[in-house]
């Protein structure tokens, strides 16, 4: 056999090998952002298992909600928690987790579908994080308004003035 006869076959076996492996698995994305109302929020795996741990806010990567057995690791990573952070329940874990699994496959029907299940699942919650805002956002402390000076005229003075 020449050699150049066994280079033929050797790059023809090649090519059929190549032909019959097993296509490459693109890794599932390990976070994502999109645009909800006026802010943009993120969802991330932090432990590389492909299932959401935590969603934050994207201009300052405060964590809003997280997945309770993922505690340890969003800290160990760093995150801060906002003073209103929510342990994240199984369903809006499935929404996002399916959000984390999109590729050039799916379709913009199921895109729009998951977001859509994700802001009404946020809706049926919002009571929840407004009610804690409104608590921190309340003056606890606040003076009531005007000035002490002003106890010390009788009201019947000031009328004259």
């Amino acid at each position: 056999m020449s050699l150049m006869r066994f280079f033929q076959l050797l790059i023809a076996s090649l090519l059929l090998s190549a032909c019959a492996s097993a296509p490459v698995q693109e890794p599932v994305r390990s976070h994502f952002c999109d645009a909800y109302l006026i802010y943009t929020m993120c969802a991330r795996d932090l432990d590389g298992d492909a299932i959401t741990d935590i969603m934050y806010f994207d201009d300052d990567d405060i964590v809003f909600m997280y997945h309770p057995g993922s505690a340890s690791v969003m800290q160990q990573a760093g995150y801060q928690t906002h003073r209103c952070v929510m342990l994240m329940d199984e369903v809006t874990r499935e929404i996002t987790t399916a959000m984390l699994a999109e590729d050039e496959n799916t379709t913009l029907l199921e895109s729009l579908d998951l977001k859509k299940r994700l802001l009404l699942r946020y809706n049926q919650r919002r009571h929840e994080m407004d009610a804690c805002n409104a608590r921190y956002e309340r003056p606890q402390d606040a003076e009531p308004f005007g000035h002490d000076d002003f106890a010390d005229f009788p009201d019947d003075e000031l009328e004259k003035g």
